[in-house]
């Protein structure tokens, strides 16, 4: 049977949704496919590599804010886009973070923040450190809830009493004003 990017792709994010990235191997994806292992190594030269294209993937899914919003309401929009695509997709601020990581990602995401950034009249220098410390903060936090959500599924930690949707909104205020700052 002859494969095909693709195929390696979808395989793998079934493997995520269904099992989580821990269990996400190239053994275990060769045989989803019902191929050699050799034969994904054709596609795609290393787990790192494939975490990458399925972030990649997963950041496209990320949609784009209303252009004719202000700038620091895009950037509301476009962080809070990112954290509902990243929740959607289990462990998917782990796929994000590994690729950011591995510097192979190849999104455009983090170009965009910062064209919105200086859009809004800031210095490019400026723009990277509030694209830096958005990406980081949304990930993070988001990492955090999948992580969390994990552990109460395997019994590991209690329940988390509150509103995460409002502790992400009001933290993303505070980001936003430092950057507005």
């Amino acid at each position: 049977m002859a494969i095909q990017r693709r195929d390696i792709l979808e395989a793998a994010q079934r493997i995520v949704a269904t099992y989580g990235l821990a269990d996400l191997t190239m053994r275990r994806l060769a045989t989803e496919l019902g191929v050699q292992a050799s034969a994904i190594y054709w596609h795609v030269p290393n787990k790192q590599s494939l975490l990458a294209e399925l972030a990649d993937d997963l950041l496209g899914r990320v949609p784009e804010p209303s252009p004719r919003r202000r700038w620091d309401r895009q950037v509301e929009q476009l962080a809070t886009g990112l954290r509902t695509t990243l929740l959607g997709q289990r462990d998917g601020a782990e796929i994000v973070s590994a690729s950011r990581a591995s510097s192979l990602d190849t999104s455009h995401l983090g170009k965009r923040i910062v064209e919105i950034v200086e859009a809004g009249g800031h210095p490019h220098a400026r723009a990277v450190a509030s694209r830096d410390a958005l990406l980081h903060f949304v990930i993070g936090f988001t990492f955090d809830e999948q992580s969390h959500t994990t552990m109460v599924e395997h019994g590991a930690a209690p329940t988390r009493f509150g509103d995460s949707d409002a502790s992400f909104t009001a933290a993303l205020a505070i980001v936003i004003d430092g950057i507005r700052a």
